[in-house]
């Protein structure tokens, strides 16, 4: 009696090891390749495949269709897949677009040829025949047209070009005038205040490039805003400016003449700020950069304006 329970455990554990075993086969659940009628040369014909398996059976990739030509008269056009897991189940959902290129002279159906998928379990490969399509071309022109006005009581096949006939816009010239002015004044505007991140004045864009430092509140913060406002003036001179090139600088630029004393004095306080020395907050140093580049940008701008 022992025995043959035993025996009996044994042959169901086999059975249920064997079906444990066997994967869950590839089915085509859904085709979806839209109207078969009415297409006509140049037309995409698009395939939409939606195969069910297994979670543990995965679509080898190579196996997809390449894009190319098929024939004389269909292109390959491009293939995407990507897969869904349900539950148990996993769904590919392969999307295929064709090009078509035939010219018939009458009504006439085509046939797209069948395509095949590989899938992958274990070491095992299942084949998975995509199904051949039928579709019927329209002709896009009669078997023999008709030339252009080839009979006064006669409609050609051929319509002449549509006559091109001029927009009166008189009546909105004024407005368009206005806009254009409109416009042109705010550009020049933005691109003189740097509104446009624009700007010819390069103690301009250091002080828009200090404003966006002061948002990084680091110890670093002030060392690279003295740092903006030395390669403004390293810009404007045309080279390395340094504290005793003050005087020479004023002489060729004097536009900055009256701003002399608060040139000194940014050059003394950067000394202090290379050699730790500053007592100032750190908002304060900032308010003071910004306000000294303001100066020496309106101090351009009024020169650029008298010239």
């Amino acid at each position: 009696m022992f025995k043959q329970v035993l025996l009996l455990m044994l042959t169901c554990g086999f059975l249920n090891a064997g079906y444990a075993a066997e994967p869950v086969q590839p089915r085509l659940s859904k085709v979806d390749s839209g109207r078969h009628f009415g297409i006509v040369t140049g037309d995409i014909i698009e395939q939409r495949f939606h195969i069910v398996t297994g979670r543990d059976t995965a679509l080898s990739q190579s196996s997809l269709p390449t894009p190319g030509a098929i024939n004389y008269w269909l292109d390959l056009v491009n293939v995407d897949y990507r897969q869904v897991n349900q539950g148990k189940h996993r769904e590919h959902l392969v999307t295929i677009r064709y090009q078509t290129f035939y010219a018939p002279l009458d009504v006439r159906r085509l046939t797209i040829p069948p395509q095949e998928l590989m899938f992958l379990y274990q070491d095992r490969v299942i084949p998975v025949s995509l199904p051949t399509w039928d579709f019927y071309m329209s002709p896009i022109k009669e078997i023999a047209p008709r030339a252009v006005g080839a009979s006064a009581t006669e409609t050609a096949f051929m319509q002449p070009d549509i006559i091109p006939h001029t927009i009166d816009t008189r009546d909105k010239s004024t407005i368009t005038w206005l806009s254009v002015l409109l416009v042109t004044c705010l550009t020049l505007f933005g691109l003189n205040n740097g509104i446009f991140g624009i700007s010819y004045s390069p103690f301009a864009n250091a002080r828009r490039r200090i404003k966006k430092l002061a948002r990084d509140n680091n110890p670093q913060t002030i060392l690279s805003a003295y740092r903006e406002v030395h390669l403004a003036f390293n810009r404007y001179a045309g080279q390395a400016l340094f504290s005793h090139q003050i005087g020479d600088f004023l002489n060729n630029h004097p536009e900055f003449m009256r701003l002399g004393n608060a040139i000194d004095e940014f050059y003394k306080k950067s000394e202090k700020i290379l050699f730790a020395e500053q007592t100032d907050a750190q908002q304060q140093q900032i308010d003071y950069l910004q306000h000294f580049c303001k100066l020496l940008a309106k101090a351009e701008h009024l020169a650029k304006k008298s010239r």
